[in-house]
């Protein structure tokens, strides 16, 4: 309960020191707070969100929408694209989801759904949509957005996206994947186009510590949130999709969400072998032997 609250208040004082002009901008239009670099900001701001929902769902109780809503805000403030990627799958999935759930309950649902979808479409063909789409064009994070799709097609001026994080060294000294390079002095890989770390959680795990280390990470990650139900699959998407893209495993966050996620999923697997044992029970009531006209029935029983 207090980590919960201790996450809820992290997102509050980000919002406070964002309204109180105490922090600092990485440049014109990328808000970093007190951190040393946006992306930090970012992750910081949505694992708080999401170890707050978790622990929510533990304790059997919803999170306030008012906290998705300050930290989207605060999130599109850093203009981090990896954040936003990692963000629309949460979104994204969590809303399919839902819809699934609600289409299977009655015809009227599906048919309020379809006409809503209707009116989406409808509204995407009119003409005021025009103004809005180029004042949005207009804003750091979607500028982000488009330079980073035109470097994966090959249509931006400078480096691809894997020379940009780093990942092409992966490619270049492929034989250091086996026993791992090990971390620092990154002027030795000098054929790479980035002089900065590898930024990709689990590719950096590989390229610097080797094939079994990311062999038993892999695993440890598996065994925590192997058995969780549907309705967590957003969460671990997430994290897997802007893990992708982001440095996180000097974050202590990142392996919060693990422990968590192994809380729920415990929880979930009592609650299923419960379930298991009372359908048993109930199929394997005794009958009172009195009843019984026979000591074979009596037996049997």
């Amino acid at each position: 309960m207090n980590v919960g609250r201790v996450c809820k208040l992290n997102i509050v004082i980000q919002l406070l020191i964002y309204v109180l002009h105490i922090g600092r901008y990485y440049s014109e239009n990328r808000y970093m707070g007190t951190f040393n670099d946006p992306n930090q900001m970012a992750f910081f701001v949505f694992m708080s969100l999401i170890t707050a929902l978790i622990i929510s769902k533990i304790r059997h109780t919803n999170l306030h929408v008012l906290y998705h809503i300050i930290a989207i805000g605060l999130i599109f403030l850093t203009s981090s694209t990896g954040m936003l990627l990692g963000m629309a799958v949460f979104y994204a999935v969590s809303a399919a989801l839902k819809l699934r759930i609600l289409a299977q309950r009655s015809l009227n649902v599906r048919f309020i759904l379809g006409t809503t979808a209707l009116l989406m479409l409808a509204l995407l063909f009119s003409s005021q949509i025009d103004d809005s789409l180029t004042k949005l064009s207009e804003t750091s994070i979607i500028a982000r957005v488009e330079q980073k799709l035109g470097r994966a097609n090959g249509t931006a001026v400078g480096p691809t996206n894997l020379q940009d994080r780093g990942i092409d060294r992966l490619l270049i000294y492929p034989e250091k994947i086996i026993f791992g390079a090990g971390e620092g002095y990154h002027s030795r890989f000098d054929k790479s186009y980035s002089r900065n770390e590898v930024h990709s959680t689990l590719l950096s795990i590989l390229f610097y510590y080797g094939i079994v280390p990311t062999l038993l990470f892999l695993f440890w990650c598996y065994k925590n949130i192997r058995a969780l139900s549907v309705n967590n699959l957003a969460v671990v998407l997430a994290l897997f999709v802007e893990s992708l893209t982001l440095l996180n495993q000097r974050q202590p966050l990142f392996w919060m969400i693990f422990i968590t996620l192994n809380i729920l999923y415990q929880q979930e697997l009592a609650a299923k072998k419960a379930i298991q044992s009372d359908t048993i029970l109930t199929a394997g009531q005794w009958v009172n032997p009195m009843e019984s006209n026979s000591l074979t029935g009596i037996s049997e029983k």
